[in-house]
């Protein structure tokens, strides 16, 4: 099983969808079926992994403004990311997954944060101006980062 986590973009919050297969989106207008579809479309596209943007032929989110919530207290971040085969043995579990966390620059999204899971262990790789601060193998259980990651 596989999942798409949203946080403070668009209409989303802390959201964690599941994807299989086969998925359906059901709900009203306006309740963010489509903002879903584009960013899985975004996600496997090999344009967006070499330049983060958050614009293709067939996907326009726009400018950061655009991305992030109007709702939120803090218009400062977004974060997406994906997961996928989360497995649980007894009170431990691993995952694979990522998280890349957004911030405006000139307008625009700019990756401020990427952190992946590979197993227990988590790494992040903090991107700070010009300078680029690793912080490598630091436990999940005692990370600040969502508990699906």
């Amino acid at each position: 099983m596989k999942y798409l986590y949203l946080d403070n973009f668009r209409g989303f919050f802390d959201a964690v969808i599941p994807i299989a297969d086969v998925t359906f989106l059901v709900g009203e207008n306006s309740t963010g079926k489509t903002s879903v579809l584009r960013m899985l479309e975004l996600l496997s596209s090999f344009h967006f992994w070499f330049t983060q943007s958050f614009e293709t032929e067939a996907v326009k989110f726009g400018h950061f403004k655009d991305i992030v919530s109007v709702h939120s207290e803090d218009r400062s971040y977004f974060t997406i990311g994906m997961i996928e085969d989360i497995k649980k043995k007894g009170n431990e579990h691993t995952s694979h997954g990522f998280l890349m966390t957004f911030k405006e620059k000139s307008g625009l999204p700019s990756l401020s944060q990427y952190t992946f899971s590979n197993g227990n262990k988590v790494h992040s790789i903090k991107i700070a101006s010009k300078n680029l601060i690793f912080y490598l193998n630091a436990e999940i259980a005692g990370s600040n980062f969502p508990d699906f990651l």
